[in-house]
């Protein structure tokens, strides 16, 4: 528990240091309650004389932090851990659900895509096609491929759009797996 008054001291802002006293026996654990300075929450640091340590924290990143800053600190090469976070967890399942649905319009877009790139060869070939035959409709065949053109730079505009969104949710999982993998020791 020394060690552990040595590491609190090290890494909180307290107003004054914690003093480990052996000639305490009816002590058994050591709890502190504190607030984080980054997220303005309550954190809550339980140690027992058994070993057992539980940080309490509604921010996945700082748990991991101070999962981290114990573990490297007491030199523990493995530790076994245990986190509850629902508001993540829920948040995990609205982006995987949230990538789906980008996913299937990602797919819908790009088979418009090609659509619109085989109507503008097609309307190419019949406007050269007019332009052998007869020159009336060579015109009207370019005008139709110009809007099809234009059609076509709306969806990739849209398909760059969603493109973004789905690198922003992986992005965003991405920081959740890592955070969550600072929680092992």
């Amino acid at each position: 528990m020394k060690r552990i008054c040595i590491w609190v001291n090290q890494n909180f802002l307290l107003p004054s240091d914690i003093e480990y006293m052996t000639s305490d026996a009816e002590a058994t654990e050591l709890k502190l309650n504190l607030i984080s300075l980054r997220t303005a929450k309550s954190v809550c640091l339980h140690f027992s004389y058994d070993g057992k340590t539980r940080f309490y924290t509604e921010d996945i990143g700082l748990a991991g932090d101070l999962v981290q800053s114990l573990v490297q600190f007491l030199n523990i090469d493995n530790m076994n851990s245990a986190a509850c976070f629902p508001a993540v967890s829920e948040e995990v399942k609205e982006l995987f659900q949230k990538l789906q649905g980008l996913q299937d319009t990602e797919k819908q877009i790009n088979s418009e895509i090609v659509e619109h790139i085989n109507q503008i060869k097609s309307h190419l070939i019949r406007a050269e096609d007019a332009r052998f035959y007869n020159g009336e409709d060579v015109i009207k065949h370019h005008n139709e491929m110009m809007a099809t053109n234009e059609d076509l730079v709306k969806s990739y505009k849209i398909r760059l759009v969603n493109t973004n969104e789905i690198q922003l949710a992986l992005k965003r999982i991405h920081g959740i797996l890592y955070n969550a993998s600072r929680l092992r020791g």
